[in-house]
């Protein structure tokens, strides 16, 4: 059998944008139809004119034996061979009933599927897969055909297929399947075990072995004879069920030989392997499997010291002779055995790491001291990551199904594949960045994957994670809680959609598990909130006039920096590996090419994590400010004064929007920078030599500017600080009058909220004069207390005075006590407002202090008096 490989005239889109895209331009390009396929275990698509993809399979199916043809289905010769086919399996099922070798019931099941006259007949298609290459010392992948059979519900070897499978799988389950490798988690467990367990020796090697496309190359006889010694190895089986081991190899037999399906209207018989899309064929491969292994393990040995691992048709294993010998043992046992001459082998030979599944493992030699660094971490096809979303394959799914979140199962679950794969925390951060740029440059934005991530992290009792007050220890004990959990740890589960009602957030998520789409800013823009700004003639663009940011300060810092000083911050992350550390600094040293890398790469990082931080925290703003901002257009200019709210609050808007779009139009373009560098360094044409240590490298890179850039938060943290607390005020406002408060406690509250600014803006101007100030702000206080008690018992006075009003007055009263603080916070930050955003000073936010000596003594009387209209006479000051 040979493998069909495609041609080069097609699209390879990875994005969900470049697959909309080039879908669109191929079929406007093309008059035929366009034929667009999902490459196998990955989310990029291979598109093509469908003229181009017939040709192709027609291509394959002539090169190859697999499939024989019969006829076109319309043919009187074609309709007698199913027929005779149905009337075969009949005359078998008849005959074993007689004999008294099937149960009634078995016989009922089989025939079900063969008493029609018209049945269905299964349909072969194609599928497109990438696959590793290993031409030493490159690394290559190529891209080649698959054929897969889907199997119909009626299909006359249903009842068969059912039958044989539920007779073998329980066994196959018992026997070995529980020892084998479902997902590459296992496997890493495993490989941490064994080298927990056992010291290695220097001349040991991994190996992995792939049988491919056994599916469509695995002879009939081989299937067989495998099946026999199946049987024959677990204590010489002879009845399974009530039925006879002679019977199933007859049935297996009778199956084997009669596939059948359509392609096109065409008729072929199916002459190597089962591609049926059934349990059996797994079952049958698994079986087979078995039996071809025995003579490797035999070699490796049986004793518990020794790492092997298998997952189907992949074998992965260490080998403690020399290479040399093992490939003197496989080609005299599998190469060179006739036996074997239709399977196709691939075999990969590392002294230092390999790829099982998705997965990397690997190891460090050893010191002086003799101590061999074990490392394991995921591995990316650098084809089509980070720009197509990660792949998760379906065993990892089932397994860890519990922790699906609903929002975005593939973010939760590559976020999980990354604690369970990664050895340590600094491979971790490394690949939730990789996970993190994947979905933004697929369109998700980083405000949506910041939440799910946060909530993630949220289940497991780790809220407040962060990667600089993550020790290795922690670590591995969120490692230890994940694969507890639901046992013996109890999960914290809280939602997107609950932690966006808790911040009033109206944001609508897509159902779709790739993909989250916010279309707040689409809806604010349509909003009058627009054009009432315009009226107020805030609509310039606002001269950006605040100082360059800081964090920028290390972008530059990795620029100019001397090379020997770049290289010891590099080597600051491999404290506690010396061997490791030794060996790096030597390829710093020597490779100029890798250091140029390392510091555009670090600088390219922290202008990453800078325009990242901006971005989160401007898109948090308006997620919290929002909904509430075209409630407040409404407002009258009295109004807003009566409140305390002043326009600047407006331009702070505008002038964060403009951040927030200018932010994340530079954003992306980094983010394409960095996904360049991201598949440079996972490259697989690659010497295998420099690969692993430029994959250290980065990772150390990663953590190196994590680090740094605390140096330089410290504008960013009071720019954050300064508009969570606007955010803080302007929401206590809207909540206020969303409980529908009466004209007496509307009263109340200004009068509150307005003397409140003047006692503070009086403590400001006149503390330092002694007695004489603290009894004015003292007289503050006896008024505010004043105002208070009448806000309290106003629902008593109502009429309808009810429980619920009592409630809704507490209610009242803690939003109005807390916006007391909020002012007096906002007061005591305003020096800072006005210098981190100097755009936002206005004339007027001074405005009234004069008259602020007076204020208290017209408002003292106007309380005592009970005089509720006087006592707001002269709360006109502007804050």
């Amino acid at each position: 059998m040979t493998t069909m490989h495609v041609s080069d005239q097609f699209i390879v889109a990875k994005t969900l944008q470049e697959q909309v895209s080039s879908f669109n331009s191929q079929t406007h390009l093309n008059t035929t139809k366009v034929v667009k396929r999902t490459i196998k275990y990955t989310h990029a698509q291979y598109i093509c004119p469908e003229e181009q993809w017939n040709e192709q399979i027609n291509c394959y199916l002539a090169s190859n034996d697999v499939f024989v043809l019969v006829g076109d289905m319309h043919t009187r010769h074609t309709k007698e061979i199913l027929h005779n086919m149905s009337n075969l399996i009949v005359r078998t099922i008849h005959q074993l009933l007689y004999r008294r070798l099937i149960t009634n019931e078995q016989y009922g099941n089989i025939m079900f599927y063969n008493q029609r006259i018209d049945f269905n007949v299964n349909q072969l298609n194609f599928t497109i897969k990438m696959e590793n290459v290993t031409i030493y010392p490159m690394a290559l992948e190529q891209m080649v055909l698959e054929p897969i059979i889907q199997c119909s519900n009626i299909e006359p070897m249903k009842g068969i297929s059912n039958l044989i499978n539920t007779l073998l799988q329980p066994l196959v389950t018992k026997f070995f399947r529980n020892k084998q490798i479902v997902v590459a988690s296992d496997a890493i467990d495993k490989w941490r075990e064994y080298a927990d367990m056992t010291s290695m020796p220097s001349c040991s090697y991994f190996v992995t072995i792939h049988l491919r496309h056994l599916r469509s190359s695995l002879p009939f006889h081989l299937i067989i004879a495998s099946l026999e010694h199946f049987f024959h190895y677990f204590g010489s089986m002879t009845h399974i069920n009530g039925i006879s081991t002679a019977t199933i190899l007859q049935l297996t037999r009778l199956l084997l030989d009669n596939q059948y399906c359509i392609y096109e209207n065409k008729l072929y018989r199916q002459t190597f392997g089962c591609s049926i899309d059934a349990p059996l064929m797994t079952t049958l491969i698994d079986i087979y499997m078995f039996s071809w292994q025995r003579q490797l393990l035999q070699r490796v040995g049986r004793n518990t010291h020794r790492f092997y691992c298998r997952s189907l048709n992949h074998i992965c294993f260490l080998w403690r002779q020399s290479k040399e010998e093992f490939y003197k043992f496989f080609d005299k046992t599998y190469l060179a055995n006739a036996t074997y001459s239709s399977i196709e082998m691939s075999v990969s030979v590392d002294s230092n790491e390999i790829r099982f599944l998705d997965a990397i493992l690997g190891r460090q030699p050893g010191d002086r001291t003799g101590f061999t660094r074990i490392y394991t971490h995921v591995a990316h096809r650098s084809t089509f990551e980070p720009y197509a979303l990660p792949y998760i394959s379906k065993a990892f799914e089932e397994k860890y199904q519990r922790y699906a979140s609903s929002l975005s199962p593939l973010l939760t679950f590559a976020l999980l594949r990354a604690i369970l794969y990664c050895s340590d925390v600094r491979e971790f951060e490394n690949e939730r960045l990789f996970i993190e740029l994947s979905f933004a440059l697929n369109g998700v934005s980083l405000y949506d994957i910041e939440k799910i991530i946060e909530n993630f992290f949220v289940q497991f009792h780790e809220s407040s994670w962060h990667i600089m007050r993550t020790t290795q220890v922690t670590y591995e004990e969120l490692q230890c809680r994940i694969n507890l959990y639901p046992n013996t740890f109890k999960p914290t589960r809280l939602s997107l959609s609950t932690m966006s009602k808790q911040e009033d957030a109206s944001t609508s998520v897509s159902s779709l598990p790739t993909t989250i789409v916010t279309t707040e800013a689409a809806q604010f823009e349509r909003t009058p909130f627009v054009s009432q700004i315009r009226k107020r003639k805030f609509d310039e663009t606002i001269e950006l006039t605040m100082a360059t940011d800081e964090m920028n300060k290390l972008e530059e810092e990795f620029k100019t920096i001397s090379d020997a000083a770049m290289i010891e911050r590099i080597l600051t992350t491999f404290n506690g590996y010396l061997s490791l550390r030794s060996k790096i600094q030597n390829y710093l040293k020597t490779n100029g090419t890798l250091l140029i890398f390392a510091r555009n790469y670090a600088s390219l990082l922290a202008r990453y994590f800078s325009f990242k931080a901006k971005l989160e925290l401007y898109q948090t703003y308006t997620h919290m400010t929002q909904t509430v901002f075209h409630w407040f257009s409404t407002m009258s200019k009295r109004l807003l004064e009566s409140n305390n709210i002043d326009e600047s609050i407006f331009r702070m808007q505008l002038y964060v929007n403009q951040e927030l779009k200018s932010t994340q139009e530079q954003l992306r373009t980094i983010q394409d920078n960095l996904a360049i560098s991201m598949q440079n360094a996972h490259q697989p044409s690659m010497t295998l030599e420099y690969s692993t240590d430029l994959r250290m490298i980065t990772t150390s890179v990663v953590m190196l500017v994590r680090k740094e850039q605390q140096r330089y938060t410290q504008t960013l943290l009071q720019r954050r600080h300064l508009l969570m607390l606007n955010a803080k005020d302007i929401r206590l406002v809207y909540e206020f009058y969303q409980l529908q408060p009466t004209p007496v406690q509307l009263a109340g509250a200004e009068a509150i909220w307005q003397l409140t600014v003047n006692q503070q803006r009086f403590k400001r101007k006149h503390m330092s004069h002694g007695t004489k100030a603290m009894n004015k702000i003292y007289e503050y206080e006896k008024v505010i207390d004043n105002h208070k008690t009448k806000v309290r018992l106003a629902h008593e006075n109502h009429r309808l005075a009810t429980e619920y009003s009592r409630l809704n007055t507490d209610l009242i009263m803690d939003i109005i006590e807390s916006r007391q603080k909020t002012l007096k916070q906002r007061i005591e930050c305003e020096d800072e407002l006005n210098r981190i955003f100097p755009m936002l000073k206005c004339e007027t936010t001074t405005t009234g202090t004069k008259s602020n000596e007076t204020d208290v003594t017209a408002t003292t009387a106007a309380a005592e008096d009970g005089n509720d209209d006087d006592s707001n006479n002269n709360n006109d000051v502007e804050y």
